[in-house]
């Protein structure tokens, strides 16, 4: 499974559970169903983390990489509170673009302070573990998707970004670094889960998937690249139009 089904994946997903609270909150599916659609679309959230650590690891243009997911996120909120709040703007909740803004920030001081040594290593990380705080009490603050529950789990993904395949014991074992990816993701959700409750628990599932990851990009080309970006607010867009039709 390469990276690009599982980013296909991811978006199916996600389209199914902002689908079922779109719909609800319009009053066309029964609650029943909505909640099934909201339990599908738990596994979302941990396969666009692991994305991201993916991301990461491998992108040369890292604060371009940031960048594009800080823009995105400006640009896609107001079709996020209009698809799933009614409201071209609410305060009180902000998308999931943020989060992931907020962690990949953080995956790269985890990265940066990886590369040091000695003392430098040991400022390097404690800076980074500030920057983490101040990073959860942000995305709590502004109210983000997942908050700092879902810094944390970003956080704890961005430890993938670190060489596994340079670890002696681990170099001839494909399959152990592969158990120790699924190993740290499983905690990641596990730590998400417990602060959130809910739901949330659900994204176990999501494993399978990246477990089955192989490491490869899969088909590539410029145009897609940026429709999959894109696909986040022009899916919300779809969906938002729903309330003002409704209206009419």
């Amino acid at each position: 499974m390469n990276a690009l089904f599982l980013k296909l994946l991811a978006m199916l997903i996600m389209l199914v559970d902002h689908s079922g609270v779109a719909l609800y909150r319009a009053g066309l599916i029964a609650r029943p169903l909505y909640r099934v659609m909201r339990i599908v679309g738990r596994g979302a959230f941990p396969i666009f983390c692991f994305q991201l650590a993916e991301g990461a690891k491998y992108t040369r243009k890292k604060w371009f990489y940031l960048l594009r997911i800080a823009v995105l996120a400006f640009i896609s909120d107001a079709v996020f509170d209009l698809a799933l709040f009614a409201k071209w703007w609410d305060p009180g909740h902000q998308n999931v673009f943020f989060t992931l803004a907020l962690g990949l920030l953080v995956i790269y001081l985890i990265q940066w302070a990886a590369s040091l040594r000695g003392w430098k290593l040991i400022a390097g990380s404690a800076a980074a573990c500030v920057v983490f705080v101040a990073a959860c009490t942000f995305a709590d603050y502004i109210h983000t998707d997942y908050g700092s529950a879902g810094v944390f789990q970003i956080a704890l993904m961005g430890f993938l970004v670190l060489p596994l395949e340079q670890i002696p014991w681990l170099s001839e074992r494909a399959f152990s670094v592969r158990m120790i990816r699924v190993a740290v993701c499983a905690l990641a959700i596990t730590v998400c889960a417990w602060m959130l409750q809910g739901t949330e628990w659900w994204a176990y599932y999501a494993l399978l998937p990246i477990a089955l990851y192989n490491g490869k990009k899969g088909y590539q080309n410029r145009v897609l690249q940026y429709g999959l970006y894109f696909f986040y607010p022009l899916h919300l867009l779809l969906l938002g139009l729903v309330f003002v039709v409704l209206r009419l």
